[in-house]
């Protein structure tokens, strides 16, 4: 009940700030990551090839990277990705595209890596599900939320969110102030037996895999697959790598060993269910796995993208979707020097 005292107080602000203080409605930089992506869909011609997923299912594999690899232009591919755009998101973007009669593609691509199974709570997930989602959806997504760890709380945030999302896209600046005000501070323990402050350990996140941590977003992906069927003709998920699979510490690297094992078994299992879902491994050995293969810890560099491409176009020919390779644009023939007008026995030898 108490806090109510605060939460209730800066939702009314909030709203009013969307009401009032912004024109248009887009207080807040996720809303308008969201409402990039939207307009991207709605101004865009591509029918063929449509890339979902967030910033890491794209930032290597571009719409001419897939055009190339396909065959066809760049204009054939359609980019609805978002920042941060996971399962939940991607399944509300789909729905709002097959309410709309959006005509069926030929491919869709979704990408997710392995921590994004589990349920890493951000109030920007739920506000990218109130932003696209039909009225008419409503019901099965919180039919979804049910499989959570905390269901309730998905519910409170999705009504919460639909009443104000300027709410929604600063919800975790309000933790971090609630934390600030009401909790006492924390990490100085090290002063009673060390002089120095000790380095802290840059683990990245991982996925135990447990069953009750990934019960959600596992029917979530459930639910995106077989919305993705209706929306295209061949689906491909990537299940893409990070940093983790680098680990060398033993008992962390066990833990990776096993959290990866039972990802790829899920992941396998979801996709042989269905007979227009093909699933590619790109965490393989040959794949990025290395520190220098990663911007940070989940996006690729620019080596790592080659990587990624290059073992993506190895398993699509193997699978038989590219029967030949890719077009590569042939070099320009570098112009011949013109013949010198000088007498031959002045010329350089």
């Amino acid at each position: 009940m108490r806090h109510l005292l605060y939460v209730v107080p800066v939702v009314l602000a909030l709203w009013l700030a969307d009401r009032v203080v912004s024109d248009d409605g887009r207080i807040g930089w996720e809303r308008n990551g969201v409402f990039d992506g939207q307009r991207r869909v709605a101004r865009s011609r591509a029918r063929r090839i449509v890339l979902f997923g967030s910033s890491t299912s794209v930032d290597w594999l571009r719409p001419g990277h897939v055009a190339q690899i396909l065959g066809g232009k760049p204009d054939d591919v359609l980019d609805a990705h978002v920042n941060g755009c996971h399962q939940a998101c991607t399944l509300a973007q789909v729905k709002a595209m097959l309410a709309r009669g959006r005509r069926r593609f030929q491919y869709a691509f979704f990408g997710t890596n392995q921590f994004q199974m589990c349920e890493f709570e951000h109030s920007k997930r739920v506000l990218q599900q109130v932003m696209n989602l039909p009225a008419a959806d409503v019901p099965e997504t919180f039919g979804i939320y049910l499989h959570a760890e905390r269901p309730l709380n998905y519910i409170a945030r999705f009504i919460g969110i639909s009443l104000s999302e300027t709410y929604g896209d600063t919800k975790i600046l309000q933790s971090r102030w609630s934390r600030a005000l009401f909790e006492p501070r924390r990490g100085a323990g090290w002063r009673w037996v060390l002089k120095k402050r000790p380095k802290r350990k840059n683990h990245w996140h991982l996925c135990p895999y447990e069953p009750a941590q990934v019960a959600y977003k596992a029917e979530m992906m459930r639910a995106l697959l077989d919305s993705l069927g209706e929306l295209s003709q061949r689906v491909f998920v990537n299940i893409l790598p990070d940093i983790n699979l680098s680990e060398r510490e033993p008992k962390r690297r066990a833990k990776v060993a096993l959290g990866w094992k039972r990802h790829r078994a899920l992941m396998k299992k979801m996709c042989d269910a269905r007979h227009n879902v093909t699933c590619f491994d790109l965490a393989t050995e040959r794949g990025a796995r290395l520190p220098q293969h990663f911007r940070d810890g989940f996006h690729t560099s620019a080596l790592g993208g080659q990587l990624q491409r290059a073992l993506l176009i190895e398993q699509m020919r193997a699978g038989g979707f590219i029967r030949r390779p890719p077009h590569r644009p042939r070099p320009r023939p570098r112009p011949r020097p013109a013949p010198s007008r000088r007498p031959p026995e002045l010329r350089r030898r």
